[in-house]
């Protein structure tokens, strides 16, 4: 067994695959784990969520993968050139989802797979959050530098040109969404403002409907605008009549109609 993140996090072996023992089970990340649960076709290998002695374990089947580690260090030249470039671009397609904290993507060679068939890149992300860790994009290229022994490696600068990665520079105004029925009003101004009807879950609770999703869309605040972006709803988001989906976030404008399952609001600010 070997420590993964301090000692909060223990990874170990599990059969076909790798798990990871949380030491403390408030530091799972429902919400983030539900997102995963509904992405498709990215380069997230799947996480399953099991309990071992009371304790959460995050386990990802690995069997039919080898180890990006592996393949590089078998590789000619060229292979691993384009080996380099798949992994690069799995991680840029992971911070370009936007809702993804890099500091719980495990990116050390020995655990990146790659399927030996298609040489498609799988990346382990753990759907936790641990107070006081974080990890900006230069921390984890450097540590992705150190591996690949490239001491010129760069991320593509797509990955922070996406409006859902984009960091605040300044306070941004506020914006309002009303229902057209006038029930429910939400203020959003500096902070991602996630909506859905689990109190528990969510910043504007949505009551007494039941095609709204318990996690159901968020607002992402990124230099000075607005973004929406659902969260794997049942019954879907969509902004002036256009879907929205979870990879690609669309920008909310004054006066924007915005449609949460079967409700209506409109965008003020």
């Amino acid at each position: 067994m070997k420590e993964f993140l301090g000692k909060q996090v223990t990874e170990e072996e599990h059969g076909m695959g790798i798990a990871y023992l949380l030491e403390n089970n408030e530091l799972f990340y429902d919400i983030g784990y539900k997102v995963m649960q509904n992405l498709e076709e990215t380069y997230l290998l799947k996480c399953h969520r099991l309990k071992y002695n009371g304790k959460i374990k995050l386990v990802y089947f690995t069997k039919e993968y080898v180890t990006a580690e592996t393949v590089l260090a078998n590789a000619t030249p060229e292979v691993k050139e384009r080996m380099i470039a798949r992994i690069l671009d799995a991680f840029t397609q992971i911070i370009n989802l936007g809702f993804l904290d890099i500091a719980y993507v495990d990116n050390r060679l020995d655990n990146i797979y790659v399927d030996p068939a298609t040489e498609e890149v799988k990346i382990i992300y753990l759907p936790i959050q641990i107070p006081g860790v974080t990890k900006n994009k230069n921390t984890f290229e450097n540590e992705l530098k150190a591996q690949f022994e490239i001491p010129n490696l760069t991320i593509p600068k797509a990955a922070i040109q996406n409006p859902a990665v984009i960091e605040n520079t300044e306070t941004p105004k506020q914006l309002t969404i009303q229902s057209l029925d006038g029930r429910f009003v939400f203020h959003i101004t500096d902070k991602d403002f996630v909506l859905g009807k689990s109190r528990d879950k969510v910043d504007g609770e949505i009551t007494g409907n039941p095609a709204v999703s318990r996690v159901h869309c968020k607002i992402l605040v990124r230099n000075r605008s607005y973004y929406i972006q659902d969260l794997g709803s049942s019954n879907g988001t969509f902004l002036n009549g256009k879907k929205v989906t979870m990879t690609e976030p669309l920008e909310i404008q004054d006066g924007s109609r915005i449609r949460i399952a079967n409700l209506e609001f409109v965008a003020r600010g």
